[in-house]
């Protein structure tokens, strides 16, 4: 059943996988590996919460398990918590040097501190091993959208698209440069589909939702504002432009 799970992940049928991890783990509840696909179930339903659950299950269950530690480090990084997610993915590190996903999770980090000479200085090491891995390119396009050379990530996004069509990290970064270069139509094409394959991230969904304002399609931009708001009711920001947008019409 794992490898259905995974098809549906890398399918972007967020929902479907979910279903099947739990239909695993009640055949299986004291396999860590049941835990770690649920963890990523509840990540790409946007539920942080349960999927950290899960994950320190698995990880309960397999502490020898490298992976499960470093799976738990890009969720926190995922939800904004730099200094634990640092701090656990260079014990990941120290537990296996060649971990290639722990050094990317430290450049999108850097990223996040804006600490650029960082950032480059641990994708000069990824290079070495794989410049051409999807992960790789993805860092090294956001590193150039950070530098302002939006021509250049997105070459390096759409060279990680070509080998996985639901890099949500690759659309989302093709999207937000779309906008950056004016293109609001590029930029909505590839920001809905990286919100159809995350459906919790409320970043990918803001995006989206400029890019619908840019373009005028103002009764899709209240839908998509809706969405920010069934995730995050309290968002001060997103219920002033609803109720902008409802005025309008």
């Amino acid at each position: 059943m794992s490898e259905q799970i995974s098809a549906a992940l890398r399918n972007g049928e967020a929902q479907k996988a979910l279903e099947l991890a739990k239909a695993q783990l009640e055949q299986a509840a004291d396999k860590a590996d049941a835990y770690y696909w649920l963890a990523l179930s509840h990540q790409s339903m946007g539920d942080t919460h349960s999927a950290l659950s899960a994950i320190d299950q698995a990880i309960a269950l397999a502490p020898e398990h490298n992976d499960y530690a470093m799976v738990r480090s890009v969720m926190l990084l995922g939800n904004s918590d730099l200094n634990a997610a640092q701090s656990g993915l260079m014990d990941t590190l120290a537990l296996n040097p060649n971990q290639l996903e722990a050094y990317i999770g430290l450049i999108h980090i850097a990223l996040a501190q804006r600490n650029l000479p960082e950032a480059q200085r641990l994708l000069r090491m990824v290079e070495r091993i794989d410049p051409e891995q999807e992960q790789v390119l993805v860092a090294k396009g956001s590193i150039a959208q950070a530098q302002g050379d939006f021509d250049l990530a997105l070459k390096c996004f759409t060279a990680a698209t070509d080998g996985n069509p639901n890099n949500v990290l690759a659309l989302s970064g093709m999207g937000t440069c779309y906008l950056q270069k004016q293109m609001p139509s590029f930029a909505e094409q590839a920001l809905k589909r990286a919100s159809e394959l995350a459906l919790g991230n409320i970043g990918v969904l803001r995006a989206l939702c400029q890019s619908q304002l840019d373009l005028q399609n103002f009764a899709e931009a209240e839908q998509t504002v809706s969405r920010v708001l069934a995730l995050k009711p309290d968002d001060l920001p997103s219920l002033n432009l609803r109720a902008q947008l409802r005025a309008q019409n």
